[in-house]
């Protein structure tokens, strides 16, 4: 037994050793704490106006509080994990030293390491359930704060009422009759939803898509195909033709094409953003006016933000290549990240224009 067990432990204890020494000794860099600053001039004065507004409301005194605290036990965390490995390692290095006295040392020093890696283990499992049965840890607290009080209050600085349901989704047959892409994996979460002046309603998600792929020994891996904000515009009437404005020279990636004509437009610079499928040709370029246009280029040139729409029976579905928007901060950032309550503020601000320029489109529009 010990000449089947001494090789693979000499084998495997200068690994043990490396990673002793990655984890346990502390390099001397220091971690740089950025602030997403931006000047007036990157800002409109509306979203300005609602951040101010928003700082105003929240107590940001209570917040620090909660950080702070999360940051400490996140610190604790890290001291544990680093006790685990220091546990381990000095387990199998007594172990080692052992088994070159005899095969009775070696058979105690086994039962001692395997011993040892039970409690290091067990033991924050029932310090947690035991300590904490009732009470949700300080870091808990602190990202429940970010979708339960910060985001709302952002919210409620719009003139529209917004309801927002952090822990609903959106079903991924809904998102299927927007026919964006083929996909593995569907994941919603932070809905949003508005019931507007016009006759309009609106239901926002944060949103992700996979491919999944298996490889030669088993393992699954995920390959993101869409990750940002789906909005679905329901309309007050049913539209009986087809539009889909597509990116299919930039995502490619199991995008479905439709089986219908592909829509040659006067603007060759609208085409150079979009690929236009239709039903119908002459209804298209009715929805499709040189300010349509124009509205759409421009926030995309502004924000840096891409985007796909489908409009088909009585829905516009749009998806939003923005990332995830509810997400909350690292640590080591500010608790409000205002580069992220601005990119959610421009497609807010944009999907509720929009609903207010296809209106009178609608109107208008013979279909």
């Amino acid at each position: 037994m010990l000449e089947v067990f001494l090789p693979l432990l000499y084998l495997i204890t200068p690994f043990l050793l490396l990673i002793f020494i990655i984890i346990i000794i502390p390099t001397n860099k220091k971690k740089s704490y950025t602030t997403n600053k931006k000047n007036n001039t990157d800002t409109d004065k509306k979203f300005e106006e609602i951040y101010s507004n928003m700082l105003k409301q929240l107590d940001l005194k209570h917040l620090e509080e909660l950080k702070k605290n999360a940051i400490i036990e996140n610190n604790k965390n890290a001291k544990e994990i680093k006790l685990m490995v220091c546990s381990i390692v000095g387990a199998f290095l007594i172990m080692l030293i052992l088994s070159f006295f005899s095969i009775v040392f070696f058979t105690i020093a086994s039962v001692f390491v395997f011993a040892v890696i039970i409690v290091v283990i067990a033991m924050p499992y029932i310090n947690k359930k035991y300590n904490r049965e009732n009470k949700k840890s300080d870091i808990e607290l602190y990202v429940e704060q970010y979708k339960n009080i910060i985001i709302p209050e952002f919210l409620n600085q719009f003139k529209e009422k917004i309801n927002y349901m952090p822990n609903e989704k959106i079903d991924k047959t809904i998102y299927n009759e927007a026919e964006f892409e083929k996909y593995d994996t569907y994941y919603s979460e932070d809905v949003m939803k508005m019931d507007l002046n016009n006759g309009f309603n609106v239901i926002m998600s944060d949103l992700k898509t996979c491919n999944t792929t298996t490889d030669d020994n088993g393992h699954t891996h995920y390959h993101e195909l869409f990750k940002g904000i789906f909005t679905i515009i329901e309309m007050p009437k049913t539209f009986n033709e087809i539009l889909y404005l597509k990116k299919d020279k930039k995502y490619k990636r199991k995008n479905i094409i439709p089986k219908i004509e592909k829509i040659k437009l006067d603007s060759t610079d609208f085409e150079n953003y979009f690929d236009i499928y239709s039903t119908n040709s002459l209804i298209t370029m009715q929805l499709l006016t040189s300010d349509i246009m124009e509205f759409f280029i421009d926030f995309q040139n502004s924000t840096g933000i891409d985007f796909e729409l489908t409009l088909k029976n009585s829905r516009i579905y749009i998806r939003f290549f923005s990332g995830n928007i509810f997400e909350m901060p690292n640590l080591t950032e500010s608790f409000l990240d205002k580069a992220k309550l601005k990119k959610y503020y421009e497609i807010l601000n944009f999907t509720l224009e929009f609903t207010y320029k296809i209106t009178n489109l609608l109107n208008n529009t013979e279909y």
